[in-house]
């Protein structure tokens, strides 16, 4: 990954994950963290990462943006 600097699907995707599973443990254990403000990120990521991120011909998550190649290769 010399050349142009590029914006990856998958970081996004990981970003989502992280504020899911620190909202849901946040909740289980109580822990007064600002959840509401990680709901909005994750709306933000989530709402970012389907429209541009997912390809339905191939049934596949890419690996950037505007592009048909599937993100696990």
């Amino acid at each position: 990954m010399r050349d142009e600097r590029e914006h990856f699907h998958l970081f996004e995707g990981h970003g989502w994950v992280a504020f899911d599973r620190a909202i849901k443990s946040a909740e289980e254990f109580d822990l007064g963290r600002p959840i509401d403000r990680w709901r909005r990120d994750r709306r933000h990521l989530h709402g970012r990462s389907l429209p541009g991120g997912y390809d339905p011909n191939s049934a596949s998550f890419v690996r950037l943006y505007g592009q048909s190649s599937d993100a696990s290769l």
